[in-house]
């Protein structure tokens, strides 16, 4: 890059290297570049009367000219310089009219200060003071004006004090009163605002205090309320609810319908006389009839609990009933191993007196299950040892009871539950089932039972076998 001085304004502008001409950057003269000059400075003199013409090439006369112009008098020469000065100065106070019009007040006065002699460049500095004062002014005012607009006290005072550093301000008084009123506006609506929001609590207050009564009164009903539809619930699931199913029962009971009528005494769960009435419906069932008492996994679905066993009544004693289960409930061995047993020994019969009582029979029904003296029954067709007597509350009927107490096959016909049936109880395509007698087979490892068909089998089953089904006996005393 090198530097070259305009000859109209003076200033120094750069231009890069084979350049052939340059416009000055201050008062965009086109200035036209000559090789020949070493340090590239500018002009000859005689060049200026083309200082406005844009030349991209050099003039080819220049060189067969250069000795005739270099021979000028010195009044020629003079007379270009004071016409190039002219130009400068023309140059440079139309820009600075152009700044100063573009509100570029400080450069504009910078620029005529340069040429305050030439044209009226003095009073145009005096011009640009007046405007630059002027525009700083009005810049304050119009920080002030916009201020005043905030509705804030404070807010307000500082723009008074603001307005009094305005040069050459106006209307100073009628401002300031006008600041005035609208500070008391601000205070008034103040006031105001803060009398609405007192008046607004006050009121939410009132309001807070008859909601609380009313809620407490509400309260007070509701709980009133609720303590009456307490009593009325307990009143009706205790006296009213069990009172209709009380006498619907009885009405069972009174019309001969004691199966339906023992299930309505027992949903009673104790009330009134209910137990006792129970156990006069039992007295009056006839034999041959059923009714259900106590409750033995029968769905094979322990997830929904035991169902109630139905027994079928075989026979009476006064106040007692001799039952056995309707259905074939567990399917078990006789005994455990192949040997020489009878009932007295075996292992079903302390399963029937043990495991069987405790999980069919809550502890006020096992009280009823009379302990009963259990004969040692010979098989009519073989002279096998039977064992001695026993005293059990559970036991298997003998083949004697069984053809006494069913009247044919079919009656003594039993089917096997689902949970019988899971424990490996052998049936037929109707489900029903073998089921063991406690009287021995034709040898001591056989012992009796009841086929499919429901004959029975004097012969008898190999004790151990897993495949025969359970058929519980007991004798309840309904006058205990």
């Amino acid at each position: 890059m090198a530097i070259i001085i305009c000859p109209v304004c003076g200033a120094k502008n750069s231009f890069r290297e084979g350049d052939t001409v340059c416009r000055c950057k201050m008062c965009e003269t086109v200035v036209t570049l000559t090789s020949n000059d070493p340090d590239r400075k500018g002009t000859d003199p005689v060049d200026q009367s083309m200082i406005n013409e844009e030349k991209t090439v050099r003039d080819p006369a220049y060189d067969r000219n250069r000795q005739e112009r270099t021979n000028l008098s010195q009044n020629d020469v003079d007379d270009i310089r004071d016409r190039n000065e002219i130009n400068r100065m023309e140059g440079i106070y139309q820009y600075a009219l152009v700044l100063k019009n573009d509100g570029r007040l400080k450069e504009a006065k910078s620029l005529f200060e340069s040429i305050v002699d030439y044209k009226d460049a003095g009073e145009q500095i005096g011009y640009c003071a007046v405007l630059a004062g002027k525009q700083r002014k009005d810049g304050v005012y119009s920080g002030v004006v916009d201020s005043a607009r905030e509705n804030d006290v404070n807010m307000q005072r500082r723009v008074m004090n603001r307005y009094y550093n305005v040069p050459g301000r106006k209307g100073e008084d009628a401002r300031n009163a006008a600041h005035e009123r609208k500070i008391e506006e601000i205070r008034a609506k103040e006031k105001a605002d803060r009398i609405e929001a007192e008046r607004k609590a006050e009121e939410a207050r009132v309001a807070a205090e008859k909601a609380a009564k009313k809620r407490k009164r509400v309260s007070a009903i509701a709980l009133a309320c609720a303590a009456a539809a307490a009593a009325f619930v307990i009143l009706l699931f205790t006296v009213i609810l069990p009172s209709i199913r009380y006498y619907k029962a009885v009405e069972l009971y009174n019309n001969g319908q004691y199966k339906e009528a023992i299930e309505a005494f027992k949903a009673l769960n104790g009330y009134k006389d209910s137990d006792a009435r129970i156990k006069e419906c039992l007295l009056k069932t006839d034999i041959g009839s059923s009714f259900f008492f106590g409750s033995y996994e029968q769905d094979n679905d322990a997830s929904n609990g035991k169902e109630e066993i139905e027994w079928i009544v075989l026979a009476k004693d006064g106040t007692s009933l001799l039952l056995i289960s309707k259905y074939a409930l567990d399917c078990q061995q006789y005994n455990s191993s192949s040997t020489i047993v009878t009932w007295e020994t075996c292992s079903l019969r302390k399963w029937l007196n043990g495991p069987f009582i405790n999980n069919a029979f809550s502890s006020d029904e096992q009280e009823m299950i009379r302990s009963t003296t259990v004969t040692a029954d010979k098989n009519p067709s073989y002279n096998t040892s039977t064992g001695n007597k026993t005293t059990d509350k559970a036991f298997l009927l003998s083949i004697t009871e069984a053809e006494k107490y069913f009247s044919s096959e079919s009656a003594r016909q039993c089917q096997a539950t689902a949970y019988a049936k899971e424990c490996h109880s052998r049936t037929d395509g109707k489900g029903y089932c073998w089921w063991w007698l406690r009287s021995p087979g034709r040898s001591p490892q056989l012992t009796a039972y009841v086929d499919r068909v429901g004959s029975v089998d004097y012969s008898g089953n190999h004790m151990d076998d897993g495949i025969v089904a359970v058929r519980p006996a007991l004798w309840i005393d309904l006058g205990s």
